[in-house]
């Protein structure tokens, strides 16, 4: 497991209450935690006096301080308590004590950065799969996704295409029997790209279409991972799915 203290703290404030309660949980199950899951609001991570490593990563990236003073970069546990990262008791001086919950320790189970990911598909193939596909991930946590429908009127669509394509890590391609054509050249160019640019390549065959002749494929095809939706059935549509946020590193249920 990456340790998920030594990533850039995060600026949008939703994603912080996240980032949050995951370090906390790996506070926890890293066994940096004195009393396992459970610590005072009088006596946080962001002041105990120790010399484990850990705490002072996670000193480092959401400060030092008394959690009831607003002095530090984490969000407040309140937040945490109502979305269900954290549960709130009171001890006999009435002072709050907080549990990391099994929702906190869930979020260990994803990549501690989500990837960069670029969809290429034919829109007369594939859009319905491309959007239940973005849908689904950005459900197990990965936000930044580009499709095609993000391009404003007046853009240069190939250029932003070609950019977007640079700048992403994954390029999950989706084909069916016509994606390929000689006729619409725009996912082979995509795919291209993705090699030129070292971008990971995942392609999902579906709608009936297998790899039945590599000589009509590009090479790249071949040599990469590939997943196969067996049957167009519901069933074997999540089966697929599934399968390629496993190959992700989020875990599926």
């Amino acid at each position: 497991m990456d340790n998920p203290l030594l990533q850039a703290r995060p600026d949008d404030p939703i994603q912080k209450v996240h980032d949050y309660a995951r370090d906390l949980a790996y506070l926890s199950i890293s066994s940096a935690l004195p009393s396992g899951s459970r610590f005072h609001a009088t006596d946080s991570p962001h002041e105990m006096k120790t010399a484990n490593e850990l705490i002072t990563q996670f000193k480092d990236k959401w400060g030092r301080g008394r959690l009831s003073r607003g002095e530090l970069e984490s969000p407040d546990p309140n937040i945490l308590v109502s979305f269900g990262y954290l549960n709130r008791e009171l001890d006999q001086y009435q002072i709050p004590i907080y549990i990391v919950t099994q929702k906190a320790f869930q979020l260990l189970e994803r990549p501690s950065a989500a990837p960069n990911i670029f969809i290429s598909y034919r829109r007369q193939e594939s859009s319905a799969f491309a959007l239940l596909l973005e849908a689904r991930l950005r459900l197990a946590g990965v936000n930044d996704i580009f499709v095609d429908k993000n391009i404003a009127p007046g853009d240069d669509w190939e250029q932003v295409l070609q950019d977007n394509i640079n700048k992403s890590q994954i390029l999950i391609v989706l084909i069916g029997p016509k994606t390929l054509n000689a006729d619409s050249p725009h996912v082979e160019k995509e795919i291209a790209w993705a090699v030129a640019s070292g971008s990971r390549l995942i392609s999902v065959w579906h709608n009936g279409h297998l790899m039945k002749n590599e000589k009509n494929y590009p090479s790249v095809l071949a040599q990469k991972q590939f997943i196969v939706v067996e049957q167009e059935t519901a069933k074997h549509y999540e089966t697929a799915i599934s399968e390629l946020l496993n190959s992700l590193g989020y875990r599926t249920y």
